[in-house]
Formats: structure tokens, C-alpha cells, sequence
């Protein structure tokens, strides 16, 4: 479910900015630990989008579900920002920031419009297989979407700043 692990990615972003010089040891393994998530997010990132699906492994043929496995907002925003976040800090490398850049723009470019941000699943629950989670609605303007991005784009001008060939 990409939201959990969105929650997850830009909670350890958080801890580590927090950390006092002092646990610098400390700092480095939740690097390690974020930069090891951060690379299998991106095993399923859209080529075409920057984003990914709700139920994050299974992509677009995911079916038997209500609703279907869709590109989701408030996790892949929730993801953008975690990386953002810990590249502008200095925290990760060049290709965390251009991943969460793109997450971040394709977000923007496919669902943010005048009516707002859409495609912000609604809820998952705790089910046990992946059709259980998608059997709710998507919704638009949902606070569980447009506060994630908002987050986000609090480091989208500056990761497009310090990155060498800014995504647009």
C-alpha cells in the first residue's frame, strides 16, 4: 500500500534531518535504510508518470478490485518528498532528488487541475491480499493527498535548484 510506505519513507526523511551531529552513526544507518527503500520504489516507478500505483508491486494489472490499481497521489507525493527532502538536506545522492522530482511533477501534471488534486485513494485498511485494498473510491481534494503535496513542494524548488538537469 503506498501510503503506508509513503508515511514510512517521509517519517525516516524527518528523523533524519532531526538528529543532533552527535548520532551521526546513527544518522548513517537510517541513510542506508532509506536509500535501500528508496531504491525499491523505484523498481516500480511509471516510466511514463514519476508515480506509483497503490498497491505499489503489482502496477495497472491488478484487477478484481472495485476501483482498480491506479496511479496514487497522496503516496507518491508522500515519496517525492522524502526524497527531496533528504537530497536537499545532502543526506542522498543526485538520483534520489531526480526521482522525487519526478514523482513530484508528474503528480502535478496529471492530477492537479482548477477542481484540485484527484486520484487520492480513499482509504486501505487492513486487508490481506491486494485486492482488498483497492475497494474503496478515489477521491479529489482529499486532506490525505493535498497535505502530502503540499509537503512536497516544499522541496521541489529546491531539489530542481541543486539537481544538474531539473525534470520539468
Amino acid at each position: 500500500w503506498l501510503r503506508g510506505v509513503g508515511w514510512y519513507a517521509a517519517a525516516l526523511a524527518d528523523v533524519i534531518g532531526m538528529l543532533p551531529d552527535e548520532y551521526e552513526e546513527g544518522r548513517s544507518s537510517l541513510v542506508e535504510i532509506e536509500e535501500r527503500l528508496f531504491d525499491g520504489m523505484m523498481e516500480y516507478q511509471d516510466d511514463a508518470t514519476g508515480m506509483w500505483y497503490n498497491v505499489v508491486n503489482y502496477g495497472p494489472e491488478l484487477r478484481g478490485s472495485v476501483c482498480g490499481n491506479e496511479l496514487e497521489t497522496s503516496g507518491t507525493a508522500l515519496i517525492a518528498y522524502a526524497m527531496m527532502k533528504s537530497y536537499v538536506e545532502g543526506y542522498v545522492d543526485d538520483t534520489y532528488g531526480e526521482a522525487g522530482l519526478r514523482a513530484f511533477n508528474g503528480t502535478v501534471k496529471n492530477y492537479l487541475d482548477k477542481a484540485g488534486l484527484h486520484n487520492v485513494y480513499i482509504s486501505s485498511g487492513v486487508e490481506t491480499t491486494p485486492e482488498g485494498y483497492l475497494g474503496k473510491e478515489y477521491k479529489t481534494n482529499d486532506a490525505k493527498g493535498v497535505g502530502p503535496l503540499m509537503m512536497a513542494a516544499t522541496y521541489a524548488n529546491a531539489a530542481a535548484a541543486y539537481h544538474s538537469s531539473p525534470v520539468a
